[in-house]
């Protein structure tokens, strides 16, 4: 049947074999001469035909002792040793005075090298998508790593700044503890303990204690301290119905805010100015406005306010000194609750320092 199949396209099966690119077919003689050979195994030739057959050569295969049959069954090597070569699985014929080379591509091997071939591919797009996690988690901890550069070279410009202020103030040392012993017998409470806070602030050793706060008692309690200081500028501190609030805060903390915004507000009015404290709620928090009728801060000045490395001072309108740091430590407290602080100035026609504060619920 086989027979029959193969005589009846001879010549189409010959046709094929002869301009076939893949499957290699040869015919040698005895006398080293090539009698045929398709495109296929053409192509793999290098100069001289026989010389071509590296492993096994020409001579080598002559040698077999086998005279007719199948003399070789294996990989030839064809090609140019000092070139280009290609091995080929190959079936070698003898029949007396002629060889017959019939091979091509082992299907079986190449199937085994495509699927090797198909999970290293695998294996490297898994190794590539690893090494891309890899590199966005590096860009991450870089972005990480600057950010926290730039806040440690913040820190560190603050820390500079403070201690240029140490510095200017321990330059002459008798003059300073003499000023300082002068300054906390007059005005203990608006220059000391504003810098001790803030010193215990910025170190975190201040507790922070919120409740509920009445803050129209705790405003009372506030200005009978400042009395003494409004009335020798005979001036009037007025505390509005609508502060009768309630305020989920640190008392200690709101003392020292209204504190610092009231004594500002005195140093910078003049005689018989008017100080006015009001608190108006909005949402989940209360602005409480500290107003005053003074002398006001340019709008160059109001950005310094409440920055440490820029510490802002001036005296106020019967020459009242100040360390600047009274408004930082406002800040920082206020910062503390979530609120803000925030100022509306004009020179000459005064100032209203408001910050926000969250007002007590019952479910707190």
């Amino acid at each position: 049947m086989v027979e029959n199949t193969f005589s009846e396209w001879k010549s189409e099966i010959y046709d094929a074999l002869a301009k076939s690119r893949s499957y290699c077919f040869a015919v040698y003689s005895s006398e080293k001469k090539l009698i045929f050979a398709n495109d296929a195994f053409q192509a793999l030739i290098k100069g001289d035909p026989c010389e071509s057959l590296i492993n096994p050569s020409y001579e080598k295969i002559i040698s077999f002792e086998i005279k007719s049959g199948l003399v070789f069954n294996g990989y030839l090597t064809i090609g140019d040793n000092n070139t280009v070569n290609t091995s080929i699985f190959a079936n070698i014929y003898r029949n007396d005075d002629k060889i017959m080379i019939i091979g091509g591509v082992d299907i079986l091997l190449l199937t085994e090298q495509n699927t090797n071939l198909h999970k290293m591919n695998a294996e490297i797009g898994a190794l590539q998508r690893e090494l891309l996690q890899k590199t966005h988690q590096q860009e991450i901890t870089m972005k990480q790593l600057n950010t926290a550069n730039d806040e440690l070279i913040k820190a560190n410009q603050d820390k500079d700044s403070f201690l240029k202020i140490l510095a200017h103030d321990l330059r002459n040392p008798i003059l300073s503890i003499s000023g300082f012993s002068e300054l906390l017998l007059s005005n203990f409470r608006n220059y000391d303990e504003e810098l001790l806070l803030w010193s215990r602030s910025q170190s975190g050793k201040i507790p922070f204690e919120p409740k509920a706060i009445n803050f129209k008692a705790l405003c009372k309690e506030v200005i009978s301290l400042m009395t003494e200081s409004a009335r020798s500028k005979e001036i009037d501190i007025i505390s509005q119905d609508n502060t009768d609030i309630q305020l989920f805060a640190d008392a200690n903390m709101l003392r020292t805010i209204m504190r610092n915004l009231i004594s500002n507000a005195i140093k910078f009015s003049h005689s018989k100015g008017k100080i006015t404290i009001t608190a108006k709620p909005a949402g989940a928090f209360a602005t409480i406005t500290v107003s005053d009728n003074g002398v006001g801060i340019g709008q160059g000045e109001i950005a310094r306010l409440w920055q440490i490395s820029e510490v802002y001072t001036t005296p106020g309108t019967k020459g009242e000194k100040g360390t600047g740091f009274g408004l930082m430590l406002c800040k920082e407290f206020v910062d503390k609750h979530g609120g803000k602080i925030f100022v509306e100035s004009e020179v000459g026609k005064g100032s209203d320092f408001q910050f926000t504060m969250p007002l007590y619920s019952e479910h707190q």
